[in-house]
């Protein structure tokens, strides 16, 4: 939350499992801007996102549970888990 601001560029390409990427603040990926969402890629092949979402990061570790997450059903406009799988992140930080 908080106001956008704007890409620094698209030069890592989405071809592996694991980057985290800020989320476009337009309709579709379709301006120039981030805004505080993100997300992270649960495989190998998301080129679509290429152009559009600005990769910055990698998760190194767990990403079994990156999978796990990816796998919750959803339903609604804004793809909302359903209730009897809530995802709650609990904690976060830099692992060293």
């Amino acid at each position: 939350y908080g106001p956008t601001f704007a890409h620094d560029g698209y030069d890592i390409i989405h071809n592996k499992a694991g980057l985290v990427s800020m989320v476009n603040s337009g309709v579709g990926g379709s301006s120039g801007e981030s805004d505080s969402r993100f997300l992270i890629q649960p495989n190998d092949d998301a080129g679509y996102l290429d152009g559009r979402y600005e990769a910055f990061g990698l998760v190194t570790k767990g990403l079994d549970i990156v999978r796990r997450i990816d796998a919750v059903r959803v339903a609604g406009t804004k793809s909302a888990p359903v209730s009897e799988n809530r995802v709650m992140i609990d904690a976060a930080g830099e692992l060293l």
